[in-house]
């Protein structure tokens, strides 16, 4: 004999609104932090100047330009990107020689060591989980 059981789920949608919050806010900290890190361990070209094919070409200051994208953070997206009209010719060449006067391990894919599968994926998240619980009050 079959015995049958009823249940019913109240969701409380101040809770989830607020855990949603939470986890946007900690994602645009995150980026935050990661831009933080990127500029710390000096890896992003200056773009004063690098040496290609025996020439040695002139530009701005690429470090300087970098901002973390937040617009869709509700989204679970944020970005970090470099605004200079040179950005993606120096991240996308890292054969370039690149001037360490200013950062001494300025290199090409710069962003790399904090993608999923880099060295500082686990820092990456575990500030992600940081940020989450403070802000969260978990």
């Amino acid at each position: 004999m079959m015995k049958s059981i009823n249940s019913r789920v109240v969701l409380n949608q101040s809770a989830i609104n607020k855990i949603t919050k939470a986890a946007a806010t900690a994602l645009e900290m995150t980026g935050d932090y990661v831009l933080g890190e990127i500029i710390e361990k000096q890896v992003v070209p200056f773009g004063d100047s690098f040496e290609h094919g025996g020439k040695t070409h002139q530009g701005g200051t690429l470090q300087e330009s970098g901002y973390v994208n937040k617009k869709q953070a509700s989204q679970g997206k944020v970005s970090i990107n470099f605004n200079t009209s040179y950005a993606r010719r120096l991240y996308f060449h890292p054969e370039y020689n690149f001037r360490k006067v200013d950062n001494p391990n300025a290199k090409g894919k710069w962003l790399e060591d904090w993608s999923e599968k880099g060295k500082y994926a686990k820092e990456v998240k575990t500030a992600y989980e940081y940020f989450l619980k403070k802000i969260g009050g978990f």
